[in-house]
């Protein structure tokens, strides 16, 4: 009887430690959590060697949009349930000089899995100051563009061609998607 006790507090002991594990492993299962995040394509434009008129020069680049990088979504990249494209938005983070406008830009998103593209232009002659924020929205031609590649974990390319008033530029830009991620833990 005296061995008995151990071996049946033993198995109390095992089966317990089971059970509350299985319990555990359920609920986490079950929690789901909620991100808002941006995913982010820093890049920046300098002249190329193709003049307009009087001082106004062009500028073309391009870079990589990789949602798959994003930091806030690394731990939960295999467990999204939910992915929705809030807005996308083009945010100067530094220039060069003052006073510089752009004449006209063209800014797009190429999906790198399917080859489609969304595109959206600047209005001309915009203004361009550190913290100048361009937000742009679903009611753009082909939006399903961005949609689809974020929800589907695409990488993309941005471009960005257009024209700046002056010979001698940096401007820093932020292409950036706003998306809201429903996971599971």
């Amino acid at each position: 009887m005296k061995k008995l006790i151990p071996f049946l507090m033993a198995i109390l002991f095992v089966a317990g430690f089971t059970s509350c594990q299985k319990i555990a492993d359920g609920i986490e299962d079950s929690v789901e959590v909620t991100i808002t995040t941006e995913m982010e394509a820093p890049f920046v434009a300098v002249p190329n060697d193709a003049k307009a008129n009087g001082d106004t020069t062009y500028f073309d680049v391009t870079t990589t949009l990789d949602p798959n990088e994003n930091d806030d979504l690394a731990d939960y990249l295999d467990k999204v349930k939910n992915l929705d494209v809030l807005g996308v938005f083009l945010e100067v983070t530094s220039i060069s000089s003052e006073d510089l406008i752009l004449h006209e830009g063209r800014f797009s998103f190429t999906d790198n899995k399917t080859n489609q593209t969304f595109e959206f232009d600047t209005q001309a002659d915009t203004p361009i100051k550190a913290g100048t924020m361009i937000e742009i929205g679903e009611s753009y031609e082909h939006w399903d563009v961005i949609t689809t590649a974020m929800k589907e974990f695409h990488p993309a390319t941005i471009a960005a061609h257009g024209a700046i008033n002056n010979e001698n530029f940096e401007v820093e830009f932020i292409y950036g998607v706003r998306v809201k991620v429903t996971a599971g833990r």
